[in-house]
């Protein structure tokens, strides 16, 4: 799991997790700082932690993808390949959801599926954009 660095912090995550769902047994992720990792499989979708957006499934790789951009507020930044929001997610916590945040993906259908994503994270920098390819007008006008 990734805590939303916009809403809460890992240790108090880890501590409230740990007292409701402690049969799961969360533990902090050794490289990301908003990691917490879970074992089996629970049906974090239903747990109010989730719906308030206060953490999202995301793999420890990703999050450290999201360090090494090392975004900061006020910035522009263009994640290419967005398909469901994951890394975009993290991208504007960072940001404190200010400057401008583009989630660029091929595939409309994925972008749909993210706004909910979007919607709970408490982000108002994200601009979600379907293109048709990487030669894509709105691209072309962002080069730079």
């Amino acid at each position: 799991l990734r805590v939303n660095p916009l809403k809460v912090e890992r240790d108090a995550m880890l501590t409230e997790l740990q007292q409701s769902a402690g049969r799961y047994e969360p533990v902090a992720m050794q490289y990301s700082p908003w990691g917490i990792r879970m074992e089996g499989r629970p049906a974090i979708n239903r747990w109010p932690q989730f719906e308030n957006g206060s953490i999202e499934v995301q793999d420890e790789g990703s999050q450290l993808l999201a360090l090494l951009v090392a975004p900061r507020r006020g910035e522009m930044i263009i994640d290419f390949c967005a398909g469901a929001g994951g890394k975009t997610l993290l991208l504007g916590a960072l940001m404190r959801s200010t400057g401008r945040l583009y989630a660029f993906d091929v595939s409309a259908a994925r972008l749909a599926r993210a706004k909910p994503r979007f919607a709970r994270s408490g982000l108002s920098n994200v601009v979600p954009v379907a293109i048709d390819s990487e030669n894509d007008a709105r691209v072309k006008r962002l080069a730079g």
